[in-house]
């Protein structure tokens, strides 16, 4: 039994990097899918108000530094992104942000999503708010 110790010992790490490195693959999947390309407002609301043509003209750039930017002809607006792929979150903060961009400084919680769109919701905030990307 003794000899086989070792032997079990490495094969328990083992299956501990192998779960880490399907991780980081699944991780770096969807930090690409995010990453490529730009992305328009499907949907917005807040408390039920559908406020979506507030972005009409809008297309926002996500990119792998966390920086971000929403960009329309009167523009560009700087701003960074936090994604926590485990718990299904992204933080967007644009700091210099007026309205209707202002509005999006918020962490979102994704609830359905696939390669060419995301739905979200607040997480956390008092106004309840939903959010609908869509790739470009």
């Amino acid at each position: 039994m003794r000899k086989f110790l070792p032997l079990l010992l490495l094969f328990t790490l083992s299956l501990g990097s192998c779960k880490k490195f399907i991780q980081d693959q699944k991780e770096k999947i969807a930090m690409d899918i995010i990453t490529s390309g730009s992305w328009i407002i499907d949907k917005y609301e807040e408390s039920s108000v559908d406020m979506t043509m507030s972005y009409t003209g809008y297309e926002f750039k996500f990119n792998d530094d966390e920086t971000l930017r929403a960009t329309n002809p009167s523009g560009t607006v700087p701003g960074t992104w936090k994604p926590n792929i485990l718990a299904y979150t992204i933080a967007t903060d644009f700091p210099t942000a007026s309205e209707p961009i202002l509005r999006l400084n918020e962490t979102w919680e994704l609830f359905d999503s696939e390669t060419d769109y995301v739905k979200a919701r607040s997480k956390g905030s008092s106004v309840p708010k939903l959010l609908y990307l869509k790739k470009k």
